[in-house]
């Protein structure tokens, strides 16, 4: 009788073990009930310029289950401009949060914006909320372009668009590099102060100061229209 009553102690002791296994997975990990964030509200800037950045506001909570992520998504006209993930914690999540929104070829001005967010958990409940926004696209009174080998060309806007900046007669080879400036240095060189458009993945777009030159090949007449166009 005496090793049965040992062997039963045993499995009690086994089970009360596992117990305190799965509540001190609960304690690290949160509660294991399925549950769904909730989007309590949030905000973003309602109207900015192309090539800056947008502050994004939200309060998050989750009583039942670990908040994971907030996503987000900026998209104009089902073109997706920008989009990343903000990593939140706790049943509870207060986000202020700086998203720099680009300016990308052919971008009209005054664009719609939606803001598409996803809250979600750590068991993979997810909520969303869409915001909207205004972006206009940035005002030049003239631009430059600096060629890889220190040439310097001023782009003046036209009359009839001042979206559009030309430079005529210009004496390029057929093929070069380059970047278009806002701003220069007193010793001519690219002020990263100001906008400055380059390479990205192919196209002409804003870039910082590790950006790549943009490739052409052209002799004639440049023109700077929404995007960089080489005629």
């Amino acid at each position: 009788m005496t090793p049965l009553k040992y062997k039963n102690v045993s499995i009690l002791l086994a089970m009360v073990s596992l117990v305190f296994l799965f509540n001190s997975c609960d304690d690290e990990y949160g509660s294991r009930k399925e549950s769904t964030p909730v989007i309590e509200s949030a905000s973003i800037t309602e109207n900015f310029t192309f090539g800056s950045s947008v502050t994004l506001k939200a309060m998050l909570t989750d009583p039942a289950t670990v908040l994971s992520t907030l996503s987000y998504e900026i998209q104009e006209s089902g073109r997706i401009i920008t989009s990343g993930d903000i990593p939140v914690s706790g049943s509870s999540a207060e986000v202020s949060y700086d998203i720099y929104v680009p300016l990308l070829s052919n971008q009209p001005d005054n664009a719609q914006l939606k803001v598409l967010l996803t809250a979600k958990n750590v068991l993979k409940g997810i909520s969303t909320k869409e915001l909207t926004s205004v972006g206009k696209r940035p005002v030049y009174s003239r631009l430059y372009l600096v060629t890889d080998d220190n040439t310097v060309i001023m782009l003046n806007p036209k009359s009839s668009d001042r979206n559009v900046f030309e430079a005529s007669d210009l004496l390029l080879e057929n093929t070069f590099r380059f970047k278009i400036a806002e701003k220069l240095t007193n010793d001519n060189a690219i002020d990263y102060t100001g906008a400055v458009f380059g390479n990205v993945n192919g196209r002409i777009a804003m870039i910082d100061d590790r950006g790549e030159s943009a490739f052409v090949h052209a002799r004639v007449k440049l023109r700077f229209y929404r995007n960089i166009q080489l005629q």
